[in-house]
């Protein structure tokens, strides 16, 4: 189970997870139940599976929890890929009135970082063609209306602002990923080349003894 709080007086809207898991079970405030869902199959490499699950919590919570029911990893280690969530912002609530006016597109991506730690057991292509599979099946939600033009209006120029970051910010994890992916590439080619080398040295001095 996992767990996830806000303090920071905004609110959870909407939860998107991709993981090894194809059954997740949501929770919201105060571990009240939400939802069940089968994630849809995004790519597979290496013997790791990935899937994407997402599900909107109402009424929004500071609360939600995520149980993996059921997943395809054959061991006792499951990756989660990244969990993205959608959050609101109260703006200018009046002392009055419980409506809240927010921006539900402010998102906070949370990509756990991979560990390649078995040299030849993945490339740079499989990671980039799971990664843009999981973006295209990501899709951004419609900003919801507000009272008056000014609100809307300001709503949708943060929501652009805050795609162009979230873009940039993955932009430069693929990058990332890319450029430890063709050291540890670079340092098995070495590696191999040594000991090939090794091996014509022994066969030229055995022949030369010959």
């Amino acid at each position: 189970m996992l767990d996830i709080r806000l303090n920071n007086g905004q609110r959870i809207s909407q939860i998107a997870v991709v993981s090894e898991a194809y059954v997740l079970e949501f929770f919201k405030q105060f571990g009240e139940y939400e939802t069940t869902k089968f994630a849809e199959f995004v790519d597979e490499f290496e013997d790791n599976s990935v899937y994407f699950a997402e599900t909107a919590i109402f009424p929004h919570a500071t609360e939600a929890s995520i149980k993996f029911t059921k997943t395809k990893s054959k061991n006792s280690i499951m990756w989660i890929y990244g969990i993205k969530l959608y959050l609101t912002e109260l703006i200018n609530e009046p002392k009055t009135l419980s409506t809240e006016i927010f921006n539900p597109e402010i998102i906070r991506n949370f990509l756990t970082k991979f560990s390649f730690n078995n040299e030849g057991n993945n490339t740079t292509n499989d990671v980039q063609s799971c990664y843009m599979n999981i973006l295209n099946t990501s899709k951004n939600k419609s900003v919801q209306k507000s009272n008056g033009e000014e609100v809307a209006q300001s709503t949708i120029e943060n929501t652009v602002l805050n795609n162009v970051d979230i873009m940039t910010y993955i932009d430069k994890k693929f990058k990332d990923v890319e450029a430890r992916l063709m050291k540890e590439i670079n340092e098995m080619e070495q590696r191999t080349n040594e000991k090939l080398d090794t091996i014509l040295r022994q066969l030229e001095s055995q022949y030369n003894v010959k």
